[in-house]
């Protein structure tokens, strides 16, 4: 068992006031069925709303592959979690990973990536099976790799999210700018058109392996654009001479 490591620090630990909060985010809007999104993952008083954007658009399949950048260096280059994940909303099955990638739980100890996405999910759809995938190697070449796996390895209606908050620490507007460059790739679904734009232009994207990993499951579970939902950053919440830039992105 997966037990939470921010519960009480990037979402409430009380279970009422957590449920209550995520469901804040949440709103009634024209469905569909994506293949991928692209979800924040900071606090959720700078990034939920933002990442609210993205699961209130979609369905939630009874198999949702998360997968989140490795920040805290633990681990193996890639790593799939077979353990339970609990929240304080409940506990998330794990789905049979034994086809994807190499077994790693060390890399999900300390890693908030993936966490911070549960609660969102649960409070959608009582219960599905949770396939938990960390980067710390995000060539991408690597992220193809993984993409392909996840499609050969899921059932044919499940979710892939790739959680990834975008520039890290820069003014606004640079933020603005340079988040927009990688939009504008996802939105094409050309997964390595942003790998390059975002090594090109050093835009400090954490989970842009993870995005391309998504892109490519998606691309081949016959996606066609990637929609931008929602795009911010943390100096929308209080002012700060530097932010971290949120989107929130549906694939289908």
């Amino acid at each position: 068992m997966r037990k939470p490591c921010v519960a009480g620090q990037f979402y409430p630990a009380d279970g009422e006031e957590l449920r209550a909060m995520v469901e804040s985010f949440l709103f009634s809007c024209e469905k569909v069925r994506a293949k991928g999104i692209l979800v924040p993952h900071a606090g959720y008083v700078y990034s939920g709303r933002i990442a609210g954007f993205a699961y209130s658009r979609i369905e939630v399949p009874d198999v949702v592959a998360i997968i989140g950048p490795n920040h805290t260096g633990y681990g193996k280059p890639v790593g799939v979690s077979d353990e339970d994940f609990m929240t304080p909303l409940g506990t998330v099955k794990c789905y049979d990973v034994k086809k994807i990638d190499s077994i790693d739980n060390l890399s999900h100890r300390f890693e908030h990536s993936i966490e911070v996405q549960l609660p969102f999910l649960q409070v959608m759809r009582k219960d599905f099976y949770l396939v938990a995938i960390t980067m710390m190697d995000q060539r991408y070449e690597t992220a193809v790799s993984l993409g392909k796996k996840l499609h050969e390895a899921l059932p044919e209606s499940s979710l892939v999210i790739a959680s990834s908050d975008m520039s890290h620490y820069v003014p606004k507007e640079i933020a603005e700018k340079k988040d927009s460059m990688a939009i504008e790739n996802m939105k094409r679904m050309d997964a390595e058109g942003l790998y390059n734009t975002v090594v090109e232009n050093d835009i400090t994207m954490c989970g842009y392996g993870c995005a391309i990993a998504m892109m490519t499951f998606a691309s081949l579970r016959g996606a066609e654009k990637g929609e931008l939902l929602k795009h911010g950053s943390s100096g929308d919440v209080e002012p700060m001479r530097e932010v971290v830039g949120y989107c929130a992105m549906a694939f289908y």
